[in-house]
């Protein structure tokens, strides 16, 4: 099995170190992080198995875009999306959206064992070579 990928969305460049950090301490070691526009091209055109995609609190409409747009997209539509976000009201208010859908959520700040066992139920364990 090749190894999994990973692509992880934010504003927060620390956030994103530590995130990619822990995730290959896992045995998780093929990621990609990106901030700013383009997500949705970048995730286009990498083909990720998992992608975590942060719904920012300040700018929340970026976030539900890329995510119409992954969801929507012939080439995107079938990757799993676990949604990371501090606003877990606005989360819970789109429930049955994100149900249908078949994200996973994962409350910011989170206990890093949850986020390893999130990514595992989307894309199994790490594989080893």
């Amino acid at each position: 099995m090749a190894n999994q990928s990973i692509f992880i969305a934010n504003d927060d460049q620390t956030y994103l170190d530590l995130v990619k950090e822990v995730l290959n301490d896992a045995g998780y070691t093929n990621v990609t992080m990106h901030i700013g526009t383009s997500v949705f091209h970048k995730i286009r055109d990498i083909q990720p198995d998992l992608i975590l995609l942060d719904i920012h609190i300040a700018n929340p409409a970026r976030g539900w875009t890329n995510l119409d747009m992954l969801t929507l997209h012939p080439k995107t539509r079938h990757i799993p999306i676990i949604i990371c976000s501090t606003d877990m009201r606005l989360i819970n208010e789109k429930a049955d959206l994100l149900h249908h859908l078949e994200c996973q959520t994962l409350e910011k700040p989170f206990d890093l064992e949850m986020l390893i066992e999130k990514v595992a139920s989307a894309i199994g364990p790490p594989s080893t070579m």
